[in-house]
């Protein structure tokens, strides 16, 4: 878990319910960001770099737009009954899967064919109706609640469930990233565009020994506006705001192990904060003054070097 505060522009780390030491990183705030798991952005929205990529497994993802009290955050460490993410929320999720990205999402799929079955059989209704009606308005051109009927009608006839938006709830289920890659990814939505404050949590499972993007926020000012990256070296994370980096050092991170991660960081202060396990790092100043302001693209699985892409396979998360 991980949390930034632009008022105070204090950045800090959760790891498996261990805190680290608040840092300043400088209080932007975050406007119009993209989100991307599993690629770090070292453009907006892409220069994805197949070696900072992710290779594992990751769960479990929430965003809120405000800095969670050390309580809050061992309830979510604990998967008590926690306050979900206002920006991203496991259980609602909005997102897009570029690549060799698997879910354990068979529930989710056969929801989503009922509800495309649902609207097939209204489409074909539709059509039927729309029959009966164009006979029935010959009789009254001049009808013009008769017209209208036929434009709903109509409308309703050609619309396409392929572009219709689901409500996906992913509790319990994981996103996994099988191999390095310089692709493959999947891209969070959310309508926040402006954050003043943050904070991420999420869990995540791999046995990569080399440097790993574990979270990837850019906008078109800053590729890493909110990056949580991890070093080769096992105890080591860099939390990157508004393309401001700072070093926190953690212990008892191990491979082939779940983690539970959040992080924070205030805009006004500068101050980041990073829980491992829910034990919590020092506070440390990273970046102050200024917001996260989009368009925001959030990326999972690869580290963003432009907005939206650049991704690197040695940056790639697999797991």
């Amino acid at each position: 878990m991980f949390y930034r505060d632009s008022v105070t522009g204090v950045v800090q780390l959760w790891l498996d319910n261990k805190t680290f030491i608040r840092k300043y990183v400088g209080g932007a705030r975050i406007i119009n960001p993209v989100i991307i798991i599993g690629q770090e952005q070292d453009s907006h929205g892409g220069g994805f770099d197949k070696t900072q990529s992710f290779v594992g497994m990751i769960s479990d993802v929430h965003m809120w737009d405000y800095t969670l009290s050390a309580c809050e955050i061992q309830k979510y460490v604990d998967e008590l009954n926690f306050t979900p993410g206002n920006v991203l929320n496991w259980s609602a999720l909005d997102f897009q899967i570029t690549g060799r990205v698997l879910t354990s999402d068979g529930q989710m799929k056969e929801k989503n064919m009922k509800l495309i079955t649902t609207i097939r059989k209204q489409k074909k209704m539709a059509l039927y109706l729309l029959l009966l009606m164009l006979t029935a308005c010959a009789a009254t051109p001049q009808d013009p609640i008769c017209h209208l009927n036929v434009f709903l009608l109509i409308l309703l006839s050609y619309t396409d469930f392929k572009y219709l938006s689901f409500y996906k709830d992913l509790s319990g289920q994981m996103f996994t990233f099988p191999q390095e890659t310089n692709s493959a990814h999947v891209r969070l939505t959310t309508s926040r565009q402006v954050l003043s404050a943050v904070t991420v949590c999420f869990r995540s499972f791999s046995d990569l020994r080399r440097e790993i993007t574990l979270f990837s926020l850019s906008t078109p000012s800053a590729a890493n506006d909110f990056t949580i990256f991890k070093l080769a070296a096992t105890d080591e994370f860099h939390i990157w705001i508004r393309n401001t980096y700072m070093s926190f050092i953690v212990q008892d991170y191990k491979l082939n192990t779940w983690h539970s991660l959040c992080c924070t960081w205030d805009s006004g202060s500068g101050l980041s904060q990073m829980w491992l396990d829910g034990q919590p790092s020092s506070r440390r100043f990273i970046n102050s003054g200024s917001s996260i302001s989009g368009p925001i693209i959030i990326v999972l699985g690869q580290d963003q070097d432009s907005h939206g892409g650049g991704f690197d396979i040695a940056q790639s998360f697999v797991g």
